[in-house]
């Protein structure tokens, strides 16, 4: 039997974080859509284009900084 999976671990690439924060958040799934969705419901932001992604914390606070 051949079994195959793929895996991304995003790292933020905006703001300082704290030391025990938990960097690399690890997503598998079949596809490389499919973990990018997983992480998207998290709360990711994933920039494919610039090759950059936005944890979650980062989200939040640029959020709060537009209203």
């Amino acid at each position: 039997m051949i079994v195959g999976c793929y895996s991304i671990d995003l790292y933020c690439d905006f703001g300082p974080h704290p030391v025990g924060y938990g960097f690399p958040h690890q997503f598998t799934g079949q596809t490389e859509a499919v973990c990018f969705r997983e992480a998207r419901k998290k709360g990711w932001r994933i920039y494919r284009k610039q090759g950059k992604a936005k944890c979650p914390r980062c989200v939040a606070a640029l959020i709060k900084r537009e209203e």
